[in-house]
């Protein structure tokens, strides 16, 4: 495949506007057109009084996409960064400012991810032979999606929990709960790739979808998953496990919540959460602020 060359735009180049009009009362008075003869018609040609302007000259029409973003990859721009997420393997990777711009005006995106690209870059050949040769773009439209930014309710508020400082009142049926969301989410994790996790998890919301909640009912289920996942697991560097357990838990409860990935750039970072409208379930604020929605399930 040839070089990925995205330069062919509109672009404005000033110039002088002129007006074409007929000259036929100028003919030149022997067989040769003399220079004195071609000034004349030039300065007629000219009006008075008239300026320099901005000329449109079109070189090309705007390429169109070459490249997809792959089905089994989820990509958003941040802190200028253009990050991947392979579903396959669980793993990010991530093009540097200059290269991300050059690859979004290449890649089929929406407009706002469009408007950020620049076409006059080029996509440096070893980068473009690296996404290929790890499948996180396809040069086939019918093996791959466009790519779309994500719009996500922002989170304004926290649900950690009553914050009594007192254990919750669990009863059997609460800690069967628990247990459940517990064993299914570790099992889950444990025998299935990333991706399918995820379309499981999808399935699961579109059978149960669970209803809208109102603050006390979310701390409530968080008071108890607080107090209850500690006493079998460490919670530490564990979000992959704490958002998909407190999410079972949360639906076995009535609770529908969106699982939300996100990253950042500079310098890199990866986290999960669950977000009930505009609140933050079993997470804080200030550990997402600065990450940007890579997925939402």
């Amino acid at each position: 495949m040839g070089p990925l060359d995205a330069r062919h735009v509109l672009s404005l180049k000033p110039g002088i506007a002129g007006q074409a009009r007929a000259v036929a009362d100028h003919r030149p008075t022997c067989g040769t057109d003399g220079e004195g003869n071609r000034r004349r018609r030039a300065a007629d040609a000219q009006p008075e009084g008239s300026s320099n302007i901005l000329r449109l000259a079109t070189r090309r029409p705007p390429r169109a996409p070459t490249l997809w973003l792959s089905r089994h990859c989820h990509a958003c721009l941040a802190d200028d960064h253009l990050i991947f997420l392979d579903l396959r393997t669980g793993t990010y990777g991530g093009l540097p400012p200059d290269q991300a711009r050059a690859a979004l005006a290449v890649l089929d995106c929406d407009h706002a991810l469009r408007a950020l690209s620049l076409p006059g870059a080029r996509l440096d050949r070893r980068v473009l032979q690296d996404l290929l040769a790890s499948r996180l773009v396809t040069t086939d439209p019918r093996r791959g999606k466009r790519l779309t930014s994500l719009s996500a309710v922002r989170a304004t508020r926290e649900a950690m929990g009553t914050g009594d400082g007192a254990p919750p009142r669990i009863t059997a049926r609460d800690a069967w709960h628990f247990l459940m969301a517990l064993s299914g989410g570790a099992l889950a994790l444990r025998l299935l790739p990333l991706r399918a996790v995820l379309a499981l998890e999808r399935r699961r919301a579109a059978r149960i979808p669970g209803a809208p909640a109102g603050p006390d009912a979310i701390n409530r289920v968080v008071d108890q998953f607080l107090f209850l996942a500690p006493l079998f697991y460490s919670q530490r560097d564990r979000c992959l496990l704490n958002s998909l357990v407190l999410r079972r838990l949360l639906r076995r409860h009535g609770i529908a919540a969106h699982w939300v990935f996100g990253v950042a750039a500079d310098p890199f970072e990866a986290h999960c959460w669950l977000q009930v409208g505009d609140a933050v379930a079993g997470d804080t604020l200030m550990r997402i602020w600065r990450l940007t929605p890579i997925l939402i399930v």
